[in-house]
């Protein structure tokens, strides 16, 4: 039997490109069976316009209800990032001056309900998304104006400036097309959609049923393998973990409590992965007054990036490099200036340049914030070892602790925004990368720019990258993890890859 089942998934895995469940209606011995799968309790709507964002959170199982005009490929690292066609024809092209999109729908779609999908539904869903939500209002921050013609099943998207990032947009959980007389307000009640599944119960605030549609299959977008996926609200990580070890819990994407990661990490590695998320964790070092250049230096040097790894439970790696892994350009620099990543600090280089700034006994103020405090403390343990006086405050500081992301997985979106908040320690040859990079379309020449600014951001010691974040999965015994357990660098677990034993 257990031969069968593997049979199939090869089958499968030839057919759809290693992922199985693709949609085609055809029965598979890995198919059936229901799981329940936890989520923040805040993150339980089934609103695809309040949805947060992807990574780590309750926007995946939405999405197998609400497909959007596009997605991502179904593929690790880099190639998760690529964008395909969904409910669109194809992934569209920029106008001349990169302002204008023209979105064409596939022929023959259909809503769960049976009504036909028009243009006019995907311009309401945008216009609804930016209304309601503070993703939504991001990701359609720069649409000036929407047209659309149902006849010909296509939406014109005029945006106020060239943004070659836009259609990531148009994959997000909040562009899962709804229906036109979708209200303009939040719906707690599920809105009709196109996926593999659809919303079948729902009890506010404690989660909702997704059930699977055995007649959905569409050229592209994978269809499920599970009869149904209950979403409930996630308790405390602690009883998260306990249910999961103990099958009562399916999937779990909180990070479980320091204490039982050695014990995941080590007798249930199979069933719990640590990925590269889409966050990186940095210094924003801004030192003024005599010996300013000497002195950010012996900042940015003090950063100890191995312990601060251990400090942070282990979920992050250290790093010396702002782009995560998955986002073209990203890469280790050859050197880093701010020494390897792998070694502790250099501490006698730091402690030289802090005396030739003249800082000795100098206060240094220290700012962190959620989630940074313990990296924080080692750091101010380190600088008084340096012959500074740091000192914790609220607000605007000396070094500040923070954490870039990007609200679609593109490389200019994560990059530029840094670069913009240090102009005077640019260089006008790194600020003209950070133009180019916002206006270039070319995929390659994005990679090289992308890399180039990163490195230049780096060595301008303001914006100092310690470690890449890493996001968390664990899922039960019931789950086949070593044959459906996909993790996405962009929308975290695939639900609708995963089967039972």
């Amino acid at each position: 039997m257990r031969a069968a089942r593997l049979l199939s998934l090869a089958v499968l895995a030839l057919a759809l490109g290693g992922c199985p469940g693709g949609g085609d209606g055809e029965g598979s011995a890995l198919e059936g069976g229901t799981i329940r799968v936890a989520v923040p309790a805040a993150q339980t709507g089934v609103d695809p316009a309040l949805a947060p964002p992807y990574t780590g959170s309750g926007a995946q199982p939405l999405v197998l209800a609400h497909t959007a005009p596009l997605a991502y490929r179904h593929a690790g690292g880099k190639d998760g990032t690529a964008l395909v066609p969904a409910l669109a024809a194809r992934v569209p092209e920029p106008s001349g001056d990169g302002r204008a999109y023209t979105l064409r729908l596939r022929p023959g779609l259909r809503f769960a309900n049976g009504r036909p999908v028009r243009a006019s539904d995907v311009r309401h869903t945008i216009l609804r998304a930016r209304a309601l939500g503070p993703v939504g209002a991001r990701l359609f921050a720069g649409v000036r104006r929407l047209r659309a013609d149902d006849e010909r099943g296509t939406v014109r998207i005029v945006l106020r400036r060239s943004d070659p990032s836009f259609p990531h947009a148009l994959a997000a959980a909040q562009a899962g097309v709804v229906p036109a007389a979708a209200p303009m307000q939040a719906s707690e009640r599920p809105l009709s959609g196109v996926g593999p599944y659809r919303i079948v119960r729902v009890r506010p605030g404690r989660g909702y049923v997704l059930r699977r549609d055995r007649a959905f299959s569409l050229q592209g977008v994978q269809g499920g393998l599970l009869d149904e996926i209950a979403v409930v609200a996630g308790e405390s990580v602690t009883a998260q973990t306990d249910a999961v070890v103990a099958d009562r819990l399916d999937v779990m994407t909180a990070p479980p409590p320091p204490d039982r990661r050695p014990e995941l990490r080590s007798e249930l590695r199979e069933r719990y992965h640590e990925e590269p998320a889409l966050e990186t964790r940095y210094l924003q070092i801004r030192v003024g007054g005599d010996g300013a250049a000497e002195l950010r230096d012996a900042l940015a040097l003090a950063m100890d990036r191995p312990e601060a790894a251990r400090v942070l439970g282990g979920l992050v790696r250290p790093t010396c490099s702002l782009l995560p892994p998955a986002l073209p350009g990203a890469g280790e620099p050859d050197s880093c200036p701010w020494g390897d990543p792998e070694d502790h600090a250099d501490l006698v280089r730091a402690r030289k340049l802090v005396e030739d700034a003249g800082a000795l006994g100098r206060r240094v103020t220290v700012a962190a914030g959620p989630g940074d405090g313990g990296a924080a403390r080692l750091y101010a343990r380190t600088l008084t070892t340096l012959g500074l006086s740091p000192r914790r405050v609220d607000g605007r500081a000396e070094v500040t602790f923070l954490r870039a992301r990007a609200p679609v997985p593109d490389s200019a979106r994560f990059l530029v925004p840094l670069a913009e908040r240090v102009p005077l320690v640019l260089d006008a040859e790194a600020l003209l990368t950070a133009d180019e990079l916002r206006a270039t379309t070319d995929e390659a020449e994005r990679a090289r720019l992308a890399r180039a600014l990163d490195e230049d951001l780096v060595e301008g010691g303001v914006v100092v990258p310690y470690a890449q974040s890493l996001g968390t999965v664990f899922v039960s015994g019931r789950i086949d993890a070593a044959n459906c357990l996909n993790v996405h660098p962009v929308i975290g677990v695939d639900l609708a890859n995963l089967c039972l034993r």
